[in-house]
């Protein structure tokens, strides 16, 4: 992903000399679906965008599944977590 949406790019690029971790690997019989998914995204996505549309975001887009990005989602339930700390400490 980058700021104007999916490109084709080699590993080495794409990791940028830094490690490269594996959530899940996809089961060997996708691979063809992934392939096609992400050929057809190129394009076509939207640009990059840190809530609405990250990296783990576009992976789970090419694994066909709904997006949904973890990172985001503890971000916000620890936002809320914090918020309602917050208020109960100025009413305590």
């Amino acid at each position: 992903m980058t700021r104007t949406g999916a490109e084709l790019v080699s590993f080495d690029e794409f990791a940028q000399e830094k490690p490269v971790m594996f959530e899940r690997a996809a089961s060997i019989t996708s691979y063809q679906q992934i392939q096609w998914r992400a050929s057809m995204s190129i394009g076509r996505t939207p640009a990059y965008d840190l809530v609405k549309f990250n990296c783990e975001h576009y992976a789970t887009l090419l694994l066909g599944e709904e997006l949904q990005s973890q990172q985001i989602t503890v971000l916000a339930l620890l936002t809320l977590f914090g918020a309602i700390w917050f208020v109960h400490l100025r009413a305590g």
